[in-house]
């Protein structure tokens, strides 16, 4: 087993810390959330913002911050 399969995938992490937030998230707020699940690296932040393009319930909502469409949906 390769070291990088112990630690769940950039996409998993970003949803996880996004659909668990009842607030939007800023790009530094998910950084850190995935710094708690996998070990980081100079490209962790690129990786975290291809991880958002992935996932069609990320909605931007600012320069920078980003909601979980589901809770967006139901704060309205």
């Amino acid at each position: 087993m390769r070291q990088s399969e112990n630690y769940p995938s950039y996409v998993s992490s970003v949803a996880r810390a996004l659909s668990a937030s009842s607030q939007p998230l800023t790009i530094d707020a998910l950084v850190q959330e995935v710094c708690g699940e996998r070990p980081t690296n100079k490209s962790t932040r690129s990786a975290v913002y291809r991880a958002l393009k992935q996932l069609y319930q990320a909605v931007p909502i600012g320069p920078g911050q980003y909601g979980w469409l589901s809770h967006l949906l139901m704060a309205n």
